[in-house]
């Protein structure tokens, strides 16, 4: 991130969904995201605070488009948005994820509808970037 100085970064993950069979919501509440609800845009997370404007942005989006979209509850893990956002002055940074079942195994588990609702809101998103968040004055 130093040696590029981004304007911003959205980094793209996959983050862990664990509405599971049988799964009773009060044994886990660690985190929050279902399969076939949409992406999860982060709003924080152990090494990130996401920037408010580009959760907003990511949020319009969506709505206006009628992408499916999930907000992740603030929790463990971590993306590569918790080292670029410390960069330079500060480089404006969000995380985006697939929510997906079993993490760390051989074999992850996603819903189809998630990546084509990550790719749809990530490319309506780039398109429609507002101006202001290509041309952040950092010190």
């Amino acid at each position: 991130a130093y040696a590029f100085d981004p304007d911003l970064a959205i980094a793209i993950d996959s983050t862990p969904a664990n509405d599971l069979p049988a799964w009773d919501a009060s044994e886990n509440v660690a985190y929050n995201t279902k399969l076939g609800l949409g992406p999860a845009i982060y709003v924080t997370d152990k090494g990130t605070l996401s920037d408010p404007r580009l959760i907003r942005h990511l949020v319009a989006t969506a709505e206006a488009g009628r992408i499916p979209y999930q907000l992740r509850q603030p929790g463990g893990g971590g993306t590569d948005a918790g080292a670029i956002h410390k960069g330079r002055a500060g480089i404006p940074s969000v995380s985006v994820s697939v929510p997906h079942r079993y993490s760390h195994t051989a074999a992850s588990i996603v819903h189809l509808d998630d990546w084509k609702n990550t790719l749809a809101l990530l490319q309506a998103a780039l398109r429609q970037m507002p101006a202001d968040l290509l041309a952040v004055e950092r010190i």
